[in-house]
């Protein structure tokens, strides 16, 4: 398995999965370059032998740490064998738990209060230049975390909003950057801009079709997917320079889509349409919504867990990866346009009327915020 020379290979538990892929997931969307089984093995390949070639190849090594990976046999065997081979060993403390032994000489990452502290510093370890004249290290090539991960107000210099020239008079409904330079934007008549300058220069690129497109997400720089009006599932596997239709098998409008590895991934409408892939969308499966009503995003908060949130405050959870979804009280009944999640428990859902619903369990239960505007937000084009 060919890895970049500063390649870190993640350690973990199987009980810690859904922390191990989110912070895979971040790190990989920030700029860092790292590996995780349950992401970069391919379909086809023998799962053994892809973690040993890793294991040898990769010169780095992230160990969350909770009580699970403090016992697996496993992770203590990974952990041995890099520590053999000399390889640097970044232990990242995801849970409270007994460091094991031959851990405790390297300085921990602590994940376990602010996790966008915790992967702001992780990101200093994977580039770094010098120490400035304060003496701490000054980060070189990766974009600042708070920005990309939407963790917040970011630390230091005030940051403004700027017009930028998109090159299209079109309405514009949905915008990702998955690196902190490459984005892009999605509209009416199969209109996709993109950057590569972090937004200075937007161009179009060809999409083939004329329906428009609601949402855009990119899972990884070069593998993208938006969907749109009638059913339309547009994908691209080279960063947009070819995109293909995928199957959707409705015929209802596609209001967003996302993805909770580079394979299962989730695309919501109207009429309660909810579409589900686990092979990267090249067959997309109905699930039940026991809805008719219409839902408008959709975000996973772990590999099996996602909220979808759309009509007069509608809210439905799944944990089974979509078997089933179960509605939850939102405690609004104004029309919830966008939900995100920053970690697997805490998300954001807000809505028309400057709603802004909190969620610290994943989506069982939601509380109100008070926002200080009463303006619509509206985020997509789905009116």
């Amino acid at each position: 398995m060919p890895t970049e020379p500063q390649t870190a290979f993640i350690s973990y538990s199987r009980e810690d999965s859904e922390f191990a892929l989110r912070l895979a997931g971040d790190l990989k969307a920030a700029g860092a370059t790292v590996w995780l089984d349950q992401l970069d093995i391919a379909p086809g390949q023998r799962w053994a032998r892809a973690v040993e070639d890793a294991l040898n190849d990769c010169p780095r090594m992230l160990v969350i740490l909770s009580p699970s990976s403090a016992n697996s046999t496993n992770v203590d065997d990974e952990v041995s064998f890099a520590l053999e081979e000399h390889k640097t060993v970044i232990p990242v403390l995801y849970r409270d738990c007994k460091i094991p032994f031959r851990l405790r000489p390297f300085q921990f990452i602590d994940f376990r209060g602010d996790y966008g502290a915790g992967l702001k510093m992780l990101l200093r370890s994977f580039h770094t230049e010098p120490a400035g004249e304060s003496g701490a290290p000054v980060q070189q090539g990766v974009p600042d975390p708070s920005i990309a991960l939407g963790n917040g107000a970011p630390t230091g210099a005030q940051r403004t909003w700027k017009k930028q020239i998109s090159g299209t008079d079109e309405h514009l409904f949905s915008v990702t950057f998955p690196t902190e330079q490459l984005g892009w934007a999605v509209g009416p008549a199969g209109t996709i801009l993109h950057t590569e300058d972090g937004g200075t220069h937007w161009g179009k690129q060809a999409s083939d079709i004329r329906s428009t497109l609601y949402w855009v997400t990119f899972q990884a720089p070069q593998r993208g997917w938006a969907t749109g009006a009638n059913g339309m599932i547009l994908h691209t596997k080279n960063g947009g320079r070819t995109w293909t239709q995928q199957a959707g098998a409705t015929n209802v409008d596609l209001a967003s889509v996302t993805f909770a590895t580079p394979y299962s991934g989730w695309a919501v409408g109207f009429r309660g349409s909810i579409r589900h892939t686990n092979d990267a969308g090249e067959n997309w499966k109905e699930q039940i919504s026991d809805t008719q009503e219409a839902l408008f995003s959709v975000c996973f908060a772990g590999p099996q867990s996602a909220c979808a949130v759309g009509w007069e405050g509608i809210c439905l959870q799944t944990k089974d990866g979509g078997s089933t979804w179960m509605p939850r009280t939102s405690g609004t009944d104004m029309h919830l346009l966008c939900v995100t999640f920053a970690t697997p428990s805490s998300g954001w859902a807000v809505g028309l009327e400057g709603t802004i619903l909190h969620t610290e369990d994943a989506g069982d239960t939601w509380t109100p915020q008070i926002g200080e505007t009463d303006e619509d937000p509206i985020v997509r084009g789905c009116w």
